[in-house]
């Protein structure tokens, strides 16, 4: 867990007393302060400050089942966040991305920080039919191809209207939309009920969303389908005609 902002303060931090080695601190610097209310504010649970040496604090916050550190440290004149350690039933885990995040894993450690989210909260949309010749359906038995590879009961199927195709993926555990347009956006990546599409970029979408699902599935990733022939002749301008139909440059490539 990272805090979303560090100190410009260039006041530098009192000594420790000669007596003490580390204790619970009565200065506490602004950012840490900013930063353990934000965590007692998501959790509930205020985080006890602790300064480790002269130019440096943690912040811990712990239940039965999660044990977390922040250090913070004083340098260039300012206080930055340092290091931290995650852990849930004993075993490391990778920092959340933020409170938020880290506030649903300390509460429910099955959600490794991701909202839930139930697939039947995602309405349903009407299906669109396609000519077979369809360039669209071939786009779709390319993808096809890959999702049966992770989950044999994988079902592609495009829903919406005309102007906005979409392709929904109905998975064992969960469900995918995609909209299709220029530029690939994922809409709806529902896993196990959690919602994982916070846990993918832009720009590797694709890749990411077949390697979280083969992670989850246990499975390798599956390789790309081969590339799909070019449509010629009176095929190819039925195809490119239909506003249902997606341009090519809109192909999900993998």
């Amino acid at each position: 867990m990272t805090p979303s902002s560090t100190s410009n303060s260039s006041s530098s931090p009192p000594p420790l007393p000669s007596d003490s080695s580390p204790l619970l601190s009565t200065y506490v610097p602004g950012p840490v302060a900013k930063h353990a209310a934000e965590i007692e504010a998501k959790t509930s649970v205020a985080p006890i400050v602790t300064r480790i040496s002269t130019n440096r604090f943690r912040l811990t916050i712990a239940n039965d089942r999660v044990f977390c550190t922040v250090d913070y440290k004083f340098t260039g004149n300012h206080w930055i966040w340092a290091n931290s350690k995650l852990f849930v039933d004993g075993e490391r885990r990778e920092i959340m991305s933020g409170v938020t995040e880290f506030a649903r894993l300390f509460h429910d450690p099955e959600s490794n920080g991701l909202r839930r989210l139930d697939p039947s909260e995602i309405p349903d949309l009407p299906i669109i039919e396609l000519a077979p010749d369809d360039y669209t359906n071939q786009v779709i038995q390319r993808l096809e191809h890959r999702f049966l590879r992770i989950d044999p009961e994988a079902k592609l199927t495009l829903v919406g209207t005309p102007d906005h195709a979409v392709l929904e993926i109905k998975l064992t555990h969960g469900v995918i939309r995609w909209a299709l347009g220029y530029k690939l956006k994922l809409l709806v990546f529902i896993l196990d009920g959690y919602d994982w599409s916070t846990r993918t970029k832009a720009a590797t979408v694709t890749e990411d969303v077949f390697t979280i699902l083969a992670n989850r599935y246990k499975v390798p990733i599956p390789p790309a389908a081969p590339t799909i022939p070019t449509l010629s002749g009176s095929t190819q301008a039925q195809s490119t005609s239909n506003a249902v139909r997606v341009r090519r440059q809109t192909v999900i490539r993998n």
